[in-house]
């Protein structure tokens, strides 16, 4: 009883003087929020028929819209979907090996994927290592006559989070 008596005394005695207070917003005041983590940013992604000395090739031109300006990209940017109509703008191959080349910035190390569809069906998944901020990589992908159609690829985050998608045909 007395050792009660006695932390009560001192309890009291420490807040009066103001100590438990500090003590209260001590364990009050929330801890700062951890900063944001670098963002991967997609800098250049282009379809193209080689990669020579880390340099896209082979970059068709795309179908342009009658009344879109000559300088219309050959890859369309990433735009939601719907069904598997093509879009008006996007670079046509003929079947046979074609590349999607990436060059990113942000984060490094961490890796990001290139999955590729045909329509909506994803056919092939290639996880691509990146080792600094700029890196640039590449995957490709050989498609026979039999698959001539729409296709697009997603390039995605080591979360598996779309940063971009290229859409194409193949003829």
């Amino acid at each position: 009883m007395k050792n009660k008596t006695f932390l009560a005394i001192v309890l009291a005695t420490a807040a009066a003087a103001g100590l438990g207070l500090a003590m209260v917003q001590e364990q009050q005041t929330p801890l700062p929020a951890a900063p944001p983590a670098p963002s991967l940013t997609v800098e250049e992604a282009v379809m193209c028929t080689a990669v020579v000395d880390r340099v896209p090739q082979g970059i068709p031109q795309a179908a342009a819209p009658t009344e879109a300006p000559a300088e219309t990209p050959a890859v369309t940017p990433a735009e939601p979907q719907t069904g598997t109509t093509a879009a008006v703008s996007e670079a046509t191959f003929v079947s046979g090996k074609i590349y999607c080349f990436t060059k990113v910035s942000g984060t490094a190390p961490t890796t990001i994927k290139h999955v590729w569809y045909f329509g909506d069906k994803a056919v092939h998944t290639m996880e691509l290592a990146i080792g600094g901020s700029p890196w640039r990589t590449w995957s490709n992908k050989t498609v026979p006559p039999e698959m001539a159609g729409v296709w697009k690829v997603e390039i995605q985050d080591a979360g598996g989070t779309v940063l971009k998608t290229l859409n194409f045909s193949v003829k």
